[in-house]
């Protein structure tokens, strides 16, 4: 905490993303092979490398972590979910993941229900955080490059050409039956050119 060296852990393979703590582990992206996620368990002297997990694809940005369950993005276009000893989490998708069929650059954002994450494709993915399916996509129109922000009432993402951008986490529609559904496509809220980052978020 005094900001003083304390030791250096040599993962063998360079380091793709940023990395996230959670407990004694941190989660890193590395260039093993096509790309794959390690899991580090800093309090190791011997072997601190526990598992990698196969991404087939650079993880470029960070993970996301929420009862831990590690949630990530990577450059062959899929979102994968694992649970602390490298288990699927969603086992119902094909091959474990969703597949968004665009590049992911950028981290993954999670809430207490909801995955989020853009891609190159300029395509914003909000998914269900227990089973990896679909609940809403937002059309960007420019390649989403920065990891989303997640605050208690929004999501944030910074678009090119546009600034940030708020959507809501929830939108109803109601159909021609009068039945209220949740909405598949999201639209922003706001639109700010000249933001790139949420610092805060308060009443207003």
């Amino acid at each position: 905490r005094g900001g003083n060296f304390v030791k250096s852990i040599d993962v063998k393979y360079s380091i793709t993303n940023q990395a996230v703590g959670n407990k004694n582990n941190v989660y890193i992206g590395m260039d093993f092979k096509k790309g794959c996620m390690g899991q580090v368990d800093v309090t190791q002297d011997i072997d601190p490398v526990q598992w990698t997990f196969l991404t087939f694809g650079a993880v470029d940005g960070p993970v996301g972590i929420q009862d831990n369950i590690v949630y990530c993005g990577s450059e062959d276009g899929s979102i994968r979910a694992c649970l602390e000893d490298r288990t699927p989490f969603w086992p119902l998708l094909a091959e474990n993941a969703f597949d968004t069929q665009s590049r992911i650059v950028s981290g993954v954002a999670v809430d207490s229900h909801f995955v989020y994450a853009g891609t190159t494709s300029g395509k914003f993915y909000c998914l269900d955080k227990d089973s990896g399916k679909l609940k809403w996509q937002y059309f960007a129109g420019q390649p989403l490059e920065f990891s989303p922000q997640v605050t208690d009432s929004a999501v944030y993402v910074y678009v090119p050409g546009q600034g940030l951008t708020a959507m809501g986490k929830s939108e109803k529609v109601t159909l021609g039956d009068q039945t209220t559904v949740d909405a598949p496509f999201h639209q922003p809220k706001w639109t700010l050119r000249s933001a790139g980052r949420v610092l805060a978020e308060d009443d207003q």
